[in-house]
């Protein structure tokens, strides 16, 4: 399954859901839920039902550099 969703800058958006992360992946759903109940995807459990994906973790994951934060990159 092709990713049907660019990966968002870190510092915009931080977490993303799990349905998120899959499109963004190109992993069908159950997949990615399955890839966090084993710890392939970095996740942060928020609440009893909820669950977040950091997006520096799916940075991470990939082996893509986090882009320079926009108030650095913008005095440098």
């Amino acid at each position: 399954m092709p990713a049907t969703r660019p990966l968002p800058s870190p510092y915009e958006t931080p977490v993303v859901t799990i349905t998120e992360a899959a499109e963004i992946l190109g992993l069908s759903a159950a997949s990615a839920h399955r890839s966090v109940r084993s710890g392939l995807i970095p996740s942060v459990r928020v609440s009893d039902r909820r669950i977040v994906i950091p997006v520096a973790g799916l940075y991470e994951l990939l082996g893509i550099p986090m882009p320079a934060h926009p108030d650095i990159a913008a005095t440098a």
